[in-house]
């Protein structure tokens, strides 16, 4: 039977890669783009996985599957980066961009296996969860340096563009990005707070608020009557 507290994860993971896809097919060539579907396949990887966690039939399964759902959350911060220097044109920061990439992949990602970062599972009333072990606060200092670096960019160009089309867009990308961080409420469970991981719902909100800006500003430069009817078909789906 599924468990209903999963349900969320799945339903946003579904939405928010299918936006990604749409902005993907758009255009591959541009890379704004590919950085915005990379983040929302990071996104969706780690909702989607997260459904299978909380429908984990023990504690064994659960631990397996919670080391699986951090290459997601691993790649997010760093997908997110990479989205505000292509979006934002920063050439500067392309060697840094490939630094991160570099310690996510060959530091973190192999330490999320280890039992130095997590050390097994706790059981809450929606399910089994992540159980952080001593390692784990150097990921969350690395996760919260790139989100402050990558707000700190978004922020200057959007106060400091001239362009006053370009100045929404930036806008809009600060602000939903910057709502959907409020996810990050789902790593407090992880040291034993009794605190409801609602991830979903700023993601959710994030994402509606991109396609809005598709739609209305060509957000990305995305074709609006090819995207309007894509997003639209999405939703309805989902909503059906």
């Amino acid at each position: 039977m599924i468990n209903p507290f999963s349900l969320p994860n799945a339903i946003c993971g579904i939405f928010t890669i299918s936006i990604g896809i749409i902005v993907l097919i758009q255009n591959i060539r541009i890379p704004t783009n590919r950085s915005f579907f990379y983040l929302t396949l990071s996104v969706s990887f780690w909702q989607i996985t997260t459904f299978f966690l909380l429908n984990s039939s023990g504690p064994e399964s659960a631990e397996t599957l919670s080391r699986i759902v951090y290459i997601g959350a691993i790649l997010i911060p760093i997908t997110t980066y990479h989205l505000a220097v292509n979006f934002l044109h920063l050439s500067s920061q392309v060697k840094l961009l490939r630094s991160f990439y570099l310690i996510g992949f060959f530091f973190f990602l192999p330490l999320s296996q280890t039992r130095y970062f997590l050390s097994g599972v706790y059981k809450y009333y929606w399910g089994y969860w992540f159980k952080a072990s001593i390692l784990h606060p150097l990921f969350l200092l690395f996760f919260g340096i790139l989100m402050w670096v990558s707000f700190y960019y978004l922020y200057r160009g959007w106060k400091t563009s001239n362009f006053p089309l370009e100045k929404l867009r930036r806008k809009y990308i600060f602000l939903s990005l910057l709502i959907a961080y409020i996810g990050g409420v789902d790593f407090i469970p992880n040291y034993g707070f009794t605190i409801y991981p609602f991830s979903f719902i700023p993601i959710i909100v994030c994402i509606s608020i991109i396609a809005y800006a598709i739609i209305r500003y060509r957000l990305m430069d995305i074709k609006v009557a090819i995207t309007r009817t894509g997003i639209f078909v999405v939703v309805y789906s989902l909503v059906l």
